[in-house]
């Protein structure tokens, strides 16, 4: 039988246990709240918070050598379109080098007013209809840059890069010609000027389409691929670096003044020591 003192110590035993047991459990609780609300957060928000670097590519003469094609069937398409011949295609003269922008510049330099919604859209689909027929009949035309296909396999299979593409052209024309360079284009942000006329605003929509299609709240840098010097100067504009691609051997990037230059994709090396 326990004496008056170890009665005491006992209780002051058991209720020294009760009192620590109950101050854990509230710690538990202090915890298990915090994270199921943070845990909660992040679900809502579906960000992941990995570094990853963001490379967003231009199409025509970056990926795609198509840039000959593409002129030549959107001047065609246009004259056909408007029974016109147009005498001033040096794009880099045009204020905004975008599909949408060259047509509406074009458009208004000869008929003095907008074009409508209808005349638009017969123009875009005859411009299409062109692009599919010369890849029937010439697929030479619609050949990816060297190594740009194997490069573009190598980021979407590395997890610290993540890409997105961004085109003054319009979607439809996008597509075509990166299924016939056979570049995987699936999954993957593509912005155009089909909700853009300035290639600022399409750039910037597709670093703000990849941060939600890769569910991140931000890229620990971000790259753009681009081969005309319009390219460069919405780089530059945004503060975006930038690297030229240069297939026809020119100097015509370097005299911008663009640092990072690729011949093409092949040298993967030196693309990742640029990138670094």
């Amino acid at each position: 039988m326990l004496q008056g003192n170890e009665k005491g110590n006992t209780y002051f035993l058991f209720k020294f246990r009760a009192l620590l047991i109950e101050l854990i459990s509230s710690i538990f609780q202090v915890q298990n709240l915090y994270f199921n609300r943070h845990d909660e957060k992040l679900v809502s928000h579906n960000f992941i918070e990995t570094p990853m670097m963001l490379l967003i590519f231009d199409i025509d003469g970056t990926l795609t050598d198509t840039k000959k094609v593409d002129d030549n069937c959107f001047i065609t398409a246009f004259q056909d379109e408007f029974k016109v011949v147009l005498t001033n295609t040096d794009w880099a003269t045009f204020t905004n080098v975008t599909d949408i922008g060259l047509f509406n510049e074009l458009y208004k330099s000869i008929f003095f007013h907008s074009p409508t919604i209808s005349e638009e859209l017969n123009f875009k689909n005859r411009f299409f209809n062109y692009l599919e027929s010369e890849l029937k009949s010439n697929q030479d035309n619609f050949k990816a840059v060297n190594g740009a296909s194997d490069f573009i396999e190598f980021c979407v299979s590395h997890k610290d890069y993540k890409i997105a593409y961004a085109t003054g052209g319009w979607k439809n024309s996008a597509v075509i010609k990166l299924n016939a360079a056979n570049i995987f284009h699936q999954d993957i942000p593509l912005c155009s000027c089909d909700s853009f006329i300035r290639r600022q605003d399409i750039l910037l929509k597709a670093i703000e389409q990849s941060k939600q299609h890769y569910q991140v709240s931000d890229f620990n840098n971000i790259f753009y691929f681009g081969d005309g010097e319009w390219d460069f100067k919405t780089t530059k504009e945004l503060q975006i670096p930038f690297v030229g691609v240069n297939t026809e051997g020119n100097k015509k990037l370097e005299n911008l003044g663009t640092g990072k230059i690729i011949k093409d994709f092949t040298d993967l090396p030196k693309i990742l020591h640029l990138l670094n």
